[in-house]
């Protein structure tokens, strides 16, 4: 049977990160083997529509959130147009925990996969084409008639290594870990994954960092578990194993602030690790109690304070408008951004999600019912936000405040800092980075250079150095200088847009408008959501006399957001009226 996985966020939604496959569809093709991968998030309808005539599948699986639902069951449909034979397959969180609803109020679902995919749409898939009861298939749900089968849950799988590295569909962002110890009670994953921690084993690990190394040239990623560093042992082990096959990685993860020790985060430096993110959320004792969090200011300062000592760049996640947020919770959560000076933050509001322990007591008072995420389009209802104890108002105020506090902070790290961090670190490529960055800003451009050189010459495979370097040439007008660096950066990554951007740049300072416009445009095709490359193209399109490009090009770049939004705004009406 001709099979094929397809992913397909909302096009309004601009965020990188919500572009990129779903781990859970790349291992589920890594399992399967005879399947196809399709990321269509760059696709509009009409490609796509064309790609599944084309390829005819006689099963498709459809990969779920809660924010692209809409635009699933719009695929879905679409498949059932062109099809209506195919067998629409449902996987991930939102078909997880609303499975009931989406098969009673959208009818081009055939079956809904449950939880961990992995054997579960194997053997739907082998019940399919062997005509045997997919009643028997633990962990799917299905229509017979006007009723709705569930069949038993499936156990998850004891043993992580049993499933295939993804080398045919490789990703920067990589999951070692499965379920959390906690229970925060804004977060679905004790719904989704249970809150015993499955481990992929140290071996195993880094034999997916080797193969995206020597394979596929990929040598930074993501390690996207949600508390990567909660088994210690198998921590260090996975790091001493990078080292061990010298390994020439950067990498970032996740961790919670009380489970994180000196020795850990000694370890994840010596093997890469550049950034580690602690889920925070607030600086309140009193908040952090409320939402079951777990954690003590104490532990908060202490997770921060050890990972500056090493070098280690600090991202903290925060939330606005959780259970007794006043005023006094929010000056409370600024004086400890104050103490512990994170080198980042990102900010959002408490949002209720399925699965979760707020979103069941909101249900359960009257406050929102299942049946939002059918009737309102928005791929983030605002009925979803908690606004039952601070108003929307506030809650924005707050947050714009919390962010404003935060941007005052001398929260980088300093020429001293740094050079003590090399002491420790001698061989650590990302602190010469960073040392280069500060002469760089300072315009001490031969200091900068030297920096640079030095950070490639420790790990001459990371692109972002490269392209540090290229944009120090670039400041410095050595544009031939320029155009290698960026040249290599493509070289060691083909996908990475940024250095498509910079070398039309430099080709339209050059007055090579052609290959400006090459450049940019293969920057657009990579990530149609790109509004610098679109203004750029704009402006060379302007240079050139093309009026009508140069208009259609502003247009997309204010679609998506670019800063100079009403300035091109102003300019796109002047020519409207002018009839240009």
């Amino acid at each position: 049977m001709k099979i094929i996985l397809l992913y397909k966020p909302n096009e309004t939604i601009t965020n990188p990160l919500v572009t990129i496959l779903p781990n859970g569809l790349r291992t589920i093709a890594s399992f399967l083997k005879d399947c196809s991968l399709e990321n269509l998030y760059n696709k509009n309808w009409d490609e796509i529509e064309e790609l599944i005539k084309k390829s005819k599948p006689d099963i498709v699986g459809i990969s779920c959130f809660t924010f692209n639902r809409h635009t699933v069951f719009k695929l879905a449909s679409l498949v059932k147009k062109i099809n209506p034979g195919t067998k629409v397959v449902l996987g991930g969180p939102f078909p997880t925990l609303m499975y009931n609803l989406i098969l009673k109020k959208v009818k081009d679902i055939d079956y809904i996969v449950r939880g961990e995919g992995e054997v579960t749409f194997k053997e739907l898939v082998d019940a399919i084409e062997n005509s045997k009861p997919v009643a028997s298939v633990e962990g799917i749900v299905f229509c017979s008639g006007k009723k709705i089968i569930v069949t038993p849950d499936r156990k998850p799988m004891a043993d992580l290594d049993i499933v295939p590295i993804s080398a045919k569909y490789p990703d920067r962002h990589i999951i070692t870990s499965r379920g959390c110890p906690s229970a925060c009670h804004f977060c679905s994953t004790p719904a989704l994954w249970g809150r015993k921690v499955r481990f992929r084993s140290a071996k195993n690990v880094v034999d997916e960092i080797e193969m995206l190394v020597k394979r596929h040239k990929i040598t930074t990623f993501t390690i996207e578990d949600d508390t990567f560093a909660v088994n210690k042992e198998r921590v260090i082990d996975i790091c001493k194993e990078i080292i061990k096959r010298e390994l020439k990685v950067i990498w970032n993860c996740m961790s919670r602030v009380n489970i994180i020790d000196e020795e850990r985060l000694h370890w994840m430096k010596k093997a890469g690790c550049y950034a580690v993110s602690y889920g925070v959320e607030s600086g309140s004792e009193r908040i952090l109690k409320n939402i079951n969090k777990n954690i003590s200011l104490t532990e908060i300062k202490n997770a921060a304070s050890l990972a500056r000592k090493h070098g280690i760049f600090v991202n903290f996640f925060l939330m606005v408008g959780n259970p007794g947020e006043t005023e006094e919770t929010i000056k409370e959560t600024i004086d400890m951004l104050k103490q512990t000076r994170p080198n980042m933050i990102i900010t959002s509001h408490l949002q209720l999600y399925p699965g979760t322990k707020f979103y069941n007591d909101a249900v359960a008072k009257g406050q929102i019912s299942d049946y939002i995420w059918f009737e309102d389009k928005e791929s983030t209802p605002e009925a979803t936000y908690f606004f039952h104890e601070m108003s929307k108002k506030d809650q924005m105020k707050y947050k714009k405040l919390i962010e404003e506090e935060f941007e005052k902070l001398d929260s980088d790290f300093s020429l001293k800092e740094l050079n003590e961090i090399l002491k420790m670190y001698p061989d650590d490529a990302y602190t010469y980075n960073r040392i280069g960055e500060i002469y760089y800003k300072q315009k001490r451009f031969e200091k900068a250079e030297e920096m640079y050189a030095k950070a490639i010459k420790i790990n001459p495979g990371y692109a972002r150095f490269h392209l540090a370097l290229g944009l120090l040439h670039s400041k410095q007008r050595q544009f031939n200088l320029a155009i290698s660096e960026f040249a290599t950066v493509i070289d060691l990554d083909p996908f990475y847009r940024q250095a498509y951007i910079n070398l039309g740049t430099i080709f339209g300072m050059a007055k090579k408008y052609e290959k400006a416009v090459k450049m940019f445009r293969y920057a657009v095709s990579l990530d149609r959501t790109q509004p610098q490359a679109y203004y750029n193209l704009g402006v060379i399109y302007g240079r050139i006399g093309d009026i009508a490009k140069m208009r259609q090009a502003f247009m997309q770049a204010v679609r998506y957001n670019h800063p100079k939004k009403r300035i091109l705004l102003a300019q796109i009406n002047k020519l409207t009226i002018s009839g240009k």
